[in-house]
């Protein structure tokens, strides 16, 4: 076991000194790099494709609220395609990663902002309704609307009705139903009566 690891040693000593340094090299000569199929070394990574500066005025024709065809009529020349052939290419560009990766972002922000939007509207409201109500030159009036308007805000009067579901019997149904039939009835015999007293009279 020694010996042999030693006379390995011995070895890797000879070649760093040179002795087998030329058949080293050869052999390193002859290996070829491993290629993939599209012919790119092995390892290669694509490099991410990017957005055209038409693809981004499509996206921002979509996200501005345009159809795939109007936004793809913005960005591109038309005048020589028809309605078809229009829809087909937009609806393409719909499908492309790129654009679905763009979009997502667009609507990431825009949500963001619509967000930030209402919440600051929403304390600009409340900031100027608790000035008003508790501004004493005002009318009462004006201060009690805001502070319903403030009630109303932050859910403390509910204005919906509340339905209950009652299971109803039809045999009392029936019976209610008889007995204002037999009341008409008799409302209309006493009115009756009435009118033949007052003929006769």
């Amino acid at each position: 076991m020694k010996e042999d690891s030693n006379a390995s040693i011995g070895e890797w000593e000879r070649e760093s000194e040179g002795d087998i340094s030329e058949a080293t090299r050869a052999q390193v000569s002859n290996v070829r790099e491993r290629l993939r199929k599209d012919g790119k070394p092995w390892g290669y990574e694509k490099k991410e494709r990017r957005l055209t500066p038409k693809m981004v005025v499509f996206t921002s024709g979509l996200a501005q609220g345009l159809s795939p065809k109007d936004a793809y009529k913005k960005a591109y020349d038309t005048s020589r395609m028809g309605d078809s052939s229009i829809l087909s290419a937009s609806n393409r560009l719909m499908k492309d990663s790129r654009i679905s990766i763009f979009l997502d972002d667009i609507w990431n922000d825009v949500k963001e902002n619509i967000i930030d939007d209402q919440i600051a509207t929403r304390r600009k409201i409340m900031a100027d309704l608790i000035l008003h109500a508790d501004n004493e030159k005002a009318s009462i009036g004006y201060r009690l609307k805001a502070l319903e308007l403030m009630g109303r805000a932050i859910g403390l009067f509910n204005d919906k009705l509340s339905v209950s579901n009652e299971v109803i019997d039809t045999q009392k149904l029936k019976e209610e139903l008889d007995n204002h039939a037999k009341r008409f009835e008799n409302a209309r015999t006493i009115l009756n009566d009435e009118i033949v007293d007052s003929e006769k009279v």
